[in-house]
Parts: structure tokens; C-alpha cells; sequence
């Protein structure tokens, strides 16, 4: 379990600077954990101490392996939420994607197996007397008398918190569990353990949010506030179809990159360059553990995702006036569709889909029938080009890609060769990756001309979050800023803003674009206007969580 902790630590997956007593109190919460898990084992197995050791390392065992591989791909430890929809995790993609992050360090795990049993073959009996038995009961209850008094010590000899009460109040509760709902999921869990925050996240799944009065006046009087929301664009009469494309982990930096002297991506550097495009490279991603579920959550409803949950297994449950059922209303949009080439199943896209108001789905069930496999950017454009969606102006399609997903191992396409050798082979796999992306890019595009319908579509490429640094072998020598194109929507680039943006203002930027009238514009700034202002708050946080949690929309539609 330390191993597990300091993985984490060292790995630099902590979110804020850790306090001086943090290191103790992390120990003696895993001295609470282990002995919490030992004596319910001997409970369940009637006093047997060997059996109920061999049960205790087992369990320690598997949670700490489960939690390094799931922090080197979703940079948190693993929630109850995870848990609960582990059919996602054990998508051949996550799974590859893990595996793909082996270091040395996991030798930890077998050289640990292999002392164990050698340990276990020698103890041939354990006595479970009254002064032992104390001692298993006591210990878990000593630790946790301890973790406050390392606190209460440490608040009380600082000057600047010692008359704090409200800080000690606050402090103690994040040590309880409340530090798992803010920002800090990572700190709180290395500070609070593993069985304090997973009672926690059962009050949590069984608890439902009431709102407020106060709360519920907030959210309205937010979403009221259009000056950073509405610009009273000019909209383009042309426009009666709108497609997102949702590339897989695209940063901003391949774009207009030459490697070898070769363009990584051709067709999206002319899109840039085109005077009908607004392009800002500067979009910060506002994900956090869901990954591509919470960058097409954001995308869709602008709302900020869940920090200490997996957003999806919540926002399932209930509807939001996302942006498919806007365009239903205010657009006349007959069809609405979504392309992608995952199973359905994966963050439960058969469930959001109705959520958003998207009717139809292609995945890559229709292409590859029984076979559970990933389609190929080829096949996914492909099948998207086969949509009857053009049958059906106007229109709504959400087309999803997958080529440029880790691990980045080997090339994907033949035809563009890498040698630069200042650049590691990740990261080179993944340039040639979107190279091959930029190309069914480009032929898509040619598709929707010859069709007839690129002229009157509203198109807009973006990523749905950042491709992991570490993966490319470029952590620290790159940003995980994202790009976004918005063609065809007259956007005036001498007013528009040109700087640092969020994932979250793409919601509101595309209601402003289209001129959608409606109470809810998101929580996100449109950047149509210079006087931008950054829109991603501990505020804006706070009220999305109260939004997803508390059901708000659900509720003000039965009023």
C-alpha cells in the first residue's frame, strides 16, 4: 500500500504541494487501512490470523497493481465509480494502453509475491489470543487518534492558523473524506487512505443532492448572465447542418509542424489558413478522470465534469439541454447521429446518446459484426461517409475518431516515414498517426463537397482532451493545449479572441455562432468577442457539480 502511495508521490500525480505533516499521516492511514482489512477478514473467517494474512496481502496486492497501472493512464487513483463500470476498463484499448506503460519499477510486484510466499510456507500456526486480538483492534483506532493529533499539533504551533477554527474545521474534514469532492482527488486520497474515502463514495452513490434555495438562485442567476455569453452574432443564412469531429487525443503542436521536412498535417494547416476558418490552438483541456467521455460531455452540455467521480456513471441518469436537442429546437435538425468507433459500451455511449439528444448511433459493431475491435480512422470515415445523414437536412452528426489513441508503439501508416532523431519514437508514432488522420480528414471533406451539403454545414474539429505527455516521451517539452476550427461560421477574426480558451467554452462559443436563443448558454465564455475572460473558476467547478449531482435540469422542467 505505501509502494501504491509513493508511486503516485514520486510519479508526480499529486495535485497541490503537500503539507509538512502529510508523509506521517499517510503512513498511519495505511496502517488504518491494512488493519481495517485484516480484521474484517477475521471476522469472516472465524479467527483464522494465517488465512485472514493471506486474504489481507491479496486484497493490498491486487488494489495497489490495479491503482499504478490506472494512474499512468488516467492520472488519479481509481474511484468507486471505475469500479462500478469496469466493463469500460477492460476494453481491449484501456487495457493495451496500460500494459504499454510497463517500467521497471513493477518488479516491485512479483519480487513482493515471491518474499510472501516464501514468508507464508514458514508460518505454520497463529494464535489468536485476547492480547493480540487487542492489539488488531487497537491499532487501527491509535492511528486514526494520531492522524488528528499530527494535525491539531501542526495547526496549533503554526502562528498564521492557530486562532484559524474554520481552517481546522475544513482540515479535518478533508482528512475525514470531504477533500475527495474538491479538486484535489489525488492529495486527499494519499492524506485520508483507501477505506475512509470509499465509505465516503458509497454516502455518496446512495445520497442525492438537494439543492438549496441559495444554490438553486445561484445557477439561475449564472446562467443568466449572458455578457460573456452572447455577442449578437451575425449568423450565417447558409447554415442548416452542424458537425463536430471529436479527434482522439490531438494536440495542438503536430499543426503546422514540418519534421524531416515533411508536414505532419497538410489539409488541417489549409484549413487553418482558409479565411472562412476561425482557428485558436490555445484550448486548454477541462477533463478530468472520465477522459474521452468527460471532452464529449463538456462539448455537449458546457459543463464542467465530475472530480471525484467518473461524470458519465451520473450524468446517465438524467437530461441536460445539450446541444443536439438546442439545435432540435431552435434549428428544425431532423436527424441527429453519432459516429464512432468503439463498442457502445465504452463510458456508456448507449446511455449518454439519449441524454444528449442524439438518435442514432454507428459504432463498430456495423462494421466489424461480432468482432470486438476498434475501427481504424479508414474504417471510421468510411462508415461515416456511407450515413444517410445527408438524406435528412437539417442534420446533426457527431463523428468520433480513434488513430491517434495510445500507445504509440509502432506507425500506423506506411506512407509517411520519420527519422528525425532528436525526437523519440512515441512521439514520432504519434505525429505519423495524425498524419494518417489529417488525410481521411481531407477526404471526408471532399465527400461532404460532393455531396452538396459542406457549403450549408457549420463543421467544427477539436480533440476531446490532450494526449499523454509521458506516452510520447515529450513530458515537459510540450502543452497540452488543443486545437479548434469552426468553419463556415463568419466569425469575424479581427473581434474574435485569438488566446487562451477552455474545452468548456466550445458549448457557448457554438450557441453564440448559431444564434441560439435559450436559457442555458453553459457555463463557458464565448470567444467571439476580445473581451474573452477565462471561464474555467473554482466556481464554475462548484456549480457543475451541483448541476450533475442534484439533477437541476430534470427538476426545473417538472416546475
Amino acid at each position: 500500500m505505501l509502494f501504491m502511495h509513493y508511486y503516485v508521490f514520486f510519479g508526480h500525480y499529486i495535485e497541490d504541494v503537500l503539507l509538512a505533516y502529510t508523509f506521517e499521516i499517510n503512513f498511519l492511514t495505511v496502517v488504518f487501512d491494512v488493519y481495517v482489512v485484516l480484521l474484517l477478514y477475521l471476522i469472516l473467517s472465524w479467527g483464522h490470523l494465517k488465512y485472514s494474512l493471506l486474504l489481507t496481502y491479496v486484497t493490498t496486492f491486487v488494489w495497489a497493481f490495479v491503482n499504478v497501472f490506472y494512474v499512468r493512464f488516467f492520472n488519479q487513483y481509481i474511484p468507486l465509480s471505475v469500479i462500478s463500470m469496469a466493463d469500460s476498463l477492460t476494453d481491449q484499448a484501456v487495457v493495451d494502453s496500460m500494459l504499454a506503460g510497463f517500467q521497471w519499477v513493477d518488479l516491485f510486484f512479483p519480487t513482493s509475491l515471491g518474499l510472501f510466499i516464501i514468508v507464508y510456507r514458514e508460518i505454520d500456526y497463529l494464535s489468536l489470543n485476547r492480547k493480540l486480538l487487542l492489539t488488531l483492534l487497537l491499532t487501527p483506532v491509535v492511528s486514526l487518534v494520531c492522524i488528528f493529533l499530527f494535525y491539531s499539533g501542526y495547526h496549533v504551533l503554526k502562528s498564521e492558523t492557530r486562532g484559524n477554527l474554520a481552517l481546522y474545521n475544513s482540515r479535518i474534514n478533508d482528512l475525514l473524506y470531504g477533500g475527495a469532492r474538491n479538486s484535489f482527488p489525488n492529495k486527499t486520497r494519499f492524506e485520508t487512505g483507501t477505506i475512509r474515502v470509499l465509505c465516503g463514495e458509497v454516502y455518496d452513490l446512495f445520497h442525492v443532492v438537494e439543492l438549496t434555495d441559495q444554490q438553486r438562485e445561484e445557477i439561475k442567476t449564472e446562467a443568466a448572465d449572458f455578457s460573456q455569453r452572447v455577442t449578437g452574432h451575425l449568423v450565417n443564412p447558409a447554415i442548416r447542418n452542424v458537425i463536430i469531429i471529436v479527434l482522439e487525443s490531438f494536440l495542438s503542436s503536430p499543426i503546422d509542424l514540418k519534421v524531416d521536412g515533411k508536414e505532419i498535417t497538410p489539409f488541417l494547416n489549409i484549413l487553418k489558413r482558409d479565411s472562412d476558418t476561425y482557428y485558436n490552438g490555445h484550448v486548454a483541456p477541462n477533463i478530468t478522470m472520465g477522459e474521452s467521455g468527460d471532452g464529449q460531455f463538456i462539448i455537449m452540455t458546457g459543463l464542467l465534469p465530475l472530480r471525484d467521480k467518473l461524470t458519465v456513471g451520473e450524468a446517465k441518469l438524467t437530461t441536460f439541454p445539450a446541444f443536439p436537442r438546442l439545435l432540435a429546437k431552435h434549428y428544425g435538425t431532423k436527424y441527429t447521429e453519432i459516429v464512432m468507433p468503439s463498442p457502445p459500451m465504452v463510458w456508456v455511449q448507449e446511455q449518454m446518446n439519449p441524454v444528449y439528444g442524439i438518435d442514432h448511433m454507428f459504432c463498430n459493431r456495423d462494421v466489424l459484426g461480432d468482432v470486438v475491435d476498434y475501427l481504424n480512422d479508414e474504417q471510421i470515415f468510411t462508415m461515416a461517409m456511407r450515413s444517410p445523414l445527408y438524406h435528412h437536412q437539417p442534420f446533426f452528426s457527431l463523428l468520433l475518431n480513434y488513430s491517434t489513441h495510445q500507445p504509440y508503439r509502432s506507425p500506423i501508416d506506411e506512407s509517411l516515414v520519420l527519422n528525425e532523431k532528436s525526437l523519440p519514437n512515441g512521439y514520432l508514432n504519434y505525429l505519423i498517426a495524425c498524419h494518417y488522420t489529417d488525410a481521411w480528414l481531407r477526404k471526408y471533406f471532399d465527400f461532404l463537397k460532393q455531396k452538396d451539403i459542406y457549403d450549408n454545414s457549420l463543421i467544427v474539429i477539436t480533440a476531446d482532451h490532450h494526449a499523454h505527455l509521458d506516452a510520447l516521451g515529450m513530458k515537459n517539452q510540450l502543452t497540452k493545449e488543443l486545437p479548434l476550427f469552426i468553419i463556415h461560421g463568419k466569425i469575424d477574426k479581427e473581434q474574435a479572441w485569438a488566446g487562451p480558451m477552455n474545452q468548456l467554452d466550445i458549448f457557448t462559443t457554438l450557441l453564440d455562432v448559431l444564434g441560439i436563443e435559450s436559457d442555458w448558454h453553459g457555463l463557458g465564455h464565448t470567444v467571439l468577442s476580445k473581451d474573452y475572460q477565462n471561464s474555467v473558476t473554482e466556481k464554475a467547478w462548484a456549480l457543475s457539480e451541483l448541476i450533475i449531482k442534484s439533477k437541476y435540469f430534470e427538476e426545473s422542467s417538472n416546475h
